[in-house]
């Protein structure tokens, strides 16, 4: 169904779902769901993404309202109608963050809430600098902030894994972390800024944040009162950060793994090394974790 136009950037997508931890049999949903806009816009004589318009996405809607009809010939029910329109959006979502378009055609349309993984819910370069720079770190909870964020959208660790980090999961010289998520244990390789962010708070700012009479004392990171960081303490960390870095995107933690996966994905680095990234395969070997290693390099964000 799709033509060489459409091609590259459909595989993308269906790319970045799997990278996402979309099952199989979701992606088959969502490409499935996309057949009907593919078919359509090939019937108008649009050849590519980019030559899609808001109205010819409002033609696509009173399609699917209208005209669409099932394998029996009755109208669409309004189940499947929400599933083909969202599909659009959250493809467009996409396309829009990765760069193969300017703008998003679908912004007019109204949809149904989102689903959670929606790859909108991603930060720029720029307002990942902006977060850092709103980091006071020649204050200890300002560099203990700035350590968190490097944790999160540097080496996309999930928000779990960051709370349960211990001080013996890091290895500050390798440049590595240990990680556990459902039982299972890997190593994440770091860049070289954020092992060094990460040293020196070690060094100079954790003493002065734990209280080492506290029974938490052996994690990485604690909040203003040496504990533990809790999920209380990523909400409030968020509103103020984003006050701060005058981000208007409304804010939660998962974003920073997305925009760390889109980062890969843009870079074009094979979905394997992806995968390995983000924990889908456990290939530790020595070769891999220098390949890993040199990814996570190349899309560092540095504040600047």
């Amino acid at each position: 169904m799709t033509t060489n136009e459409f091609l590259e950037p459909y595989q993308a997508f269906v790319r970045y779902l799997q990278v996402q931890g979309y099952t199989k049999q979701s992606i088959q949903a969502y490409t499935s769901a996309l057949k009907p806009f593919l078919k359509y816009l090939i019937e108008k004589d649009i050849r590519s993404f980019p030559g899609v318009d808001s109205e010819t996405m409002l033609a696509y809607q009173d399609y699917v309202h209208g005209d669409l009809r099932s394998m029996t010939g009755k109208p669409a029910s309004a189940q499947y109608q929400r599933r083909l329109l969202t599909v659009v959006h959250i493809l467009y979502a996409y396309l829009t963050e990765s760069g193969v378009v300017k703008t998003d055609p679908t912004a007019g349309l109204v949809l149904p809430q989102l689903a959670r993984r929606d790859p909108r819910e991603a930060l720029t370069a720029e307002e990942l600098r902006a977060l850092y720079k709103a980091c006071d770190t020649t204050t200890t909870p300002g560099y203990r902030d700035r350590t968190l964020f490097e944790l999160l959208s540097a080496a996309g660790l999930w928000k779990n894994e960051v709370m349960r980090l211990k001080v013996c999961d890091v290895d500050v010289e390798r440049g590595e972390v240990l990680v556990e998520r459902n039982g299972k244990r890997r190593t994440i390789p770091l860049a070289k800024e954020t092992a060094e962010i990460v040293g020196t708070y070690l060094d100079t700012h954790r003493v002065r944040l734990m209280d080492p009479l506290e029974p938490d004392h052996e994690y990485l990171l604690a909040n203003d009162k040496g504990r533990k960081i809790t999920q209380v303490f990523y909400q409030t960390f968020l509103r103020k950060y984003a006050e701060k870095a005058r981000i208007r995107k409304k804010m939660h933690i998962g974003m920073f793994r997305n925009t760390f996966a889109m980062r890969l994905l843009t870079s074009e680095v094979p979905l394997r090394r992806i995968q390995q990234i983000l924990g889908s395969e456990g290939d530790e070997s020595e070769e891999t974790m220098n390949d890993l290693r040199y990814v996570i390099e190349k899309i560092y964000v540095r504040e600047e």
